[in-house]
């Protein structure tokens, strides 16, 4: 797409809707991070309260758990550590 950014890796992503309470977890593989993007309402993010329009970035936890506090609307991007990414 015109203006958009390519990015040669591996990267996964993810979405969620969560209702108050619903939870849900993701595992991270040996030598990746992720990214987790709010978009709208409020969660709890292995174990710190995010609000629409919060980001947490470089989180490297095996497991991180997702729970709604009110509907939420979450991205989790999967991605390979730093070192292993390549933007052309």
């Amino acid at each position: 797409r015109d203006g958009s950014i390519r990015a040669s890796t591996d990267a996964l992503m993810y979405g969620s809707l969560l209702d108050a309470d619903e939870k849900v977890t993701h595992e991270l593989a040996e030598n990746r991070v992720a990214y987790i993007h709010l978009a709208t309402g409020s969660a709890t993010i292995t174990g710190q309260v995010m609000d629409g329009g919060d980001g947490a970035s470089g989180i490297d936890e095996k497991q991180i758990e997702l729970i709604g506090r009110d509907k939420a609307e979450v991205l989790l991007f999967d991605l390979p550590r730093l070192a292993d990414i390549v933007i052309k």
